[in-house]
């Protein structure tokens, strides 16, 4: 429980307020010392013509100084490490290879296994999504009704080899007699 807890604590502190995801190249506010993607917070301030305000804090800053974190670069690779040891470890099931969490939705536009995180990202977040079971079961109906139509659509084709096969008969013993 305290495991759990601390890889919790451990991805809070690696994940950007403004994505919800893991840092991507993390970049520090010099001013307030809080870190985000470099492209949340240049997207967060497009526009700004002069102060600037941290999105977390709120400070604002008549500059855009912002400084790369390379130790959080390091403390992220961990901690996506860390969380997919320890949801494998309560179930064994699959996880999220970006968050760690346990895969429980379907995006059906990209067509992939997303966790919870995922769902709220921006990658996502406008993506129509499934619970897995769900989706699972949608697909093994299509799937079933696409067979079906092959079983048919073979039974005529084997039809029509036969059909021929015995006029090709039919016509060896013309052409011999």
């Amino acid at each position: 429980m305290a495991a759990e807890s601390s890889v919790q604590s451990l991805w809070d502190e690696v994940t950007c307020s403004i994505c919800l995801d893991f840092f991507r190249d993390p970049v520090m506010i010099m001013g307030c010392g809080h870190n985000f993607c470099r492209a949340c917070i240049t997207q967060c301030w497009e526009g700004a013509e002069i102060d600037v305000a941290c999105p977390q804090c709120r400070q604002t800053f008549p500059q855009r100084i912002l400084g790369p974190n390379r130790q959080l670069v390091n403390v992220i690779e961990i901690a996506k490490k860390l969380s997919v040891l320890a949801v494998k470890g309560e179930g064994g099931e699959r996880v999220c290879e970006k968050h760690g969490e346990a895969l429980k939705l379907f995006c059906k536009t990209d067509q992939i296994l997303m966790c919870l995180i995922c769902r709220k990202s921006r990658a996502h977040r406008a993506h129509p999504a499934a619970p897995i079971q769900e989706a699972a079961q949608q697909y093994k109906v299509q799937i079933q009704a696409r067979l079906d139509i092959l079983r048919e659509k073979r039974k005529r084709l084997e039809a029509l080899r036969a059909n021929e096969k015995e006029k090709h008969q039919e016509y060896q013993v013309g052409a011999c007699g």
